[in-house]
């Protein structure tokens, strides 16, 4: 809702007074803005990630967008490899070319993983969960960090969101609770497109089956089922 401006009250303020009344509207203004971008950031998120089922995808633009809305340098998705009770590098800004593994229960990202709990870290070299292993590894000198659990519906951590290296200043208490709003839904839709991956590979084992059946009763069109199948992909 918006405020009546007193214009008789104005007139009695000094010079320094009204431009200090300027400068309030000016930052009320300004935080107006900032919510409105991350309010349309989420829906955006929210809309696209529907409509996305391909895994690499679904998570760069994740991280595309909250990269760019925390003002951050860098994300990193990691994610639980169960059988080896490992963290792996999914996807991450600066990891194109290679993958990183860790036991999780090592390092900030393998901290959150075990406790489910979030961490802000203001000088990562001086905090006792941080592992500079990775940093020498690729080069990078990571100072300020924020890590959020990524939970599938029924609330069990699936992986890890981290963002790094706040562009000016550290990471805030509200960029705590976008990327906690965000990691969620990631979550969520990263399960739904792994069952959507899982499905399909059942989907063709089963139909490669079936050829060879197909195809062993006629050995005259011997492979044929099977290039229809895979024409068809």
């Amino acid at each position: 809702m918006s405020q009546k401006i007193n214009t008789d009250a104005l007139k009695n303020l000094s010079r320094e007074e009204l431009i200090e009344k300027l400068q309030n509207y000016q930052q009320q203004i300004a935080g107006f803005r900032v919510a409105q971008r991350k309010t349309n950031t989420l829906f955006y998120i929210m809309r696209n990630l529907s409509q996305e089922l391909e895994l690499d995808s679904l998570l760069k633009l994740v991280m595309d967008e909250v990269k760019d809305i925390l003002q951050a340098d860098r994300c990193t998705v990691f994610l639980l490899d169960d059988e080896k009770d490992e963290l792996w590098s999914k996807v991450g800004h600066g990891l194109e070319n290679f993958e990183i593994r860790f036991p999780k229960s090592k390092g900030i990202a393998g901290y959150v993983a075990t406790t489910g709990e979030v961490l802000k870290i203001d000088d990562c070299y001086n905090s006792p969960y941080f592992n500079p292993e990775i940093d020498r590894k690729t080069g990078y000198r990571t100072r300020n960090m924020l890590t959020v659990p990524m939970r599938n519906k029924k609330m069990e951590v699936i992986g890890v969101f981290q963002v790094l290296n706040k562009r000016s200043g550290i990471f805030t208490d509200e960029d705590v609770r976008m990327l906690e709003a965000i990691a969620p839904i990631a979550a969520v839709q990263l399960e739904n497109a792994q069952l959507y991956v899982d499905l399909r590979h059942t989907l063709e084992s089963f139909i490669l089956t079936l050829s060879k059946i197909v195809d062993a009763r006629d050995p005259l069109t011997a492979g044929h089922s099977y290039r229809i199948m895979l024409y068809g992909d």
